[in-house]
């Protein structure tokens, strides 16, 4: 659960804004008007790729990133976003590895 990524996780410096980087290059060719779809911080961002809008969070105290889907099928933004994230940890972080975990209520805050 969480405790266990809190205990564990580690999150480098530069991995979330490479991140970002690599989502917002891919938006870019996918989007449409891609600056409408955009907001970013040093911690936050709102994206989308075509019509699938998501938010990027860096949760530092835990260790990772969280990716909170804003349409409701993840088909195209999780598959999309582990794949930037794995290229971002071969170029900075080569003994670290990605994976995606969902809260036990599936996400639903409840």
């Amino acid at each position: 659960g969480m405790a266990q990524v809190r205990r564990e996780g580690f999150f480098p410096a530069g991995v979330f804004p490479r991140l970002l980087g690599k989502a917002v290059a891919l938006m870019q060719h996918t989007t449409r008007s891609p600056a409408r779809a955009l907001l970013l911080t040093a911690s936050r961002a709102r994206l989308s790729f075509g019509a699938h809008s998501f938010e990027l969070r860096a949760l530092r105290a835990e260790g990772c990133v969280r990716l909170t889907l804003l349409v409701k099928s993840s088909a195209v933004t999780l598959p999309k976003v582990l794949s930037l994230a794995r290229e971002v940890l071969a170029e900075c972080v080569r003994n670290l590895r990605v994976a995606a975990a969902v809260p036990v209520d599936g996400g639903q805050g409840g």
